[in-house]
């Protein structure tokens, strides 16, 4: 079982910083997805507002479906990061102000738009997190530095069928937390 935990740490007028623990709880090895690149190459956490909630902003470090828009250049990629039974992943996420939507996740229309701060109330952080398997960490084994990036469609076989790693994450959601950008 993987807990999410979200703190506010800090919030300017350019910058939104917040403290993400990952705590494995569970019995067995999982591995959760950590160091996100978007599609234009910056780092940071993926950013879009809930399509539930309009007050509330989203900040997820997990895989996606290829690009729609550019298939053939997708510049999207992670890391994956081992957590052990009882073990914690602390990171800080800094999020730049004035608010934009990132890609992924990716819309109907390609590129990013601005995100009105005076209409965000409330911060949420989700995360993806794949159960260890032998195919898993075959796949992780292959990757070594400096080039241990993930994109998502990485397949690995469950079952009898390959399936891609964005298909196979579970995505955990973190406490949410207030906010005024006002």
């Amino acid at each position: 079982m993987i807990e999410v935990r979200l703190k506010k740490t800090s919030v300017s007028a350019r910058l939104i910083v917040l403290e993400v623990t990952v705590k494995n709880s569970g019995p067995e090895v999982a591995y959760i997805v950590t160091d996100t690149r978007r599609t234009d190459g910056s780092p940071g956490p993926y950013i879009i507002v809930d399509k539930d909630d309009p007050t509330m902003l989203v900040c997820t470090s997990q895989f996606y479906p290829p690009n729609p828009f550019g298939p053939f250049s997708d510049g999207t990629s992670a890391h994956i990061t081992r957590l052990d039974p009882g073990q914690t992943h602390a990171e800080l996420m800094r999020i730049s102000v004035p608010l934009q939507t990132t890609e992924p996740p990716y819309t109907s229309v390609p590129g990013s738009r601005a995100i009105p701060a005076t209409a965000i109330r409330q911060l949420e952080v989700r995360i993806g997190v794949l159960e260890t398997s032998l195919s898993l960490r075959e796949l992780i084994k292959r990757k070594l530095a400096p080039h241990d990036a993930f994109t998502g469609m990485e397949q690995i076989g469950i079952g009898s069928t390959p399936r891609a790693l964005y298909d196979l994450q579970e995505v955990v959601r973190s406490n949410v937390v207030g906010i005024s950008l006002d």
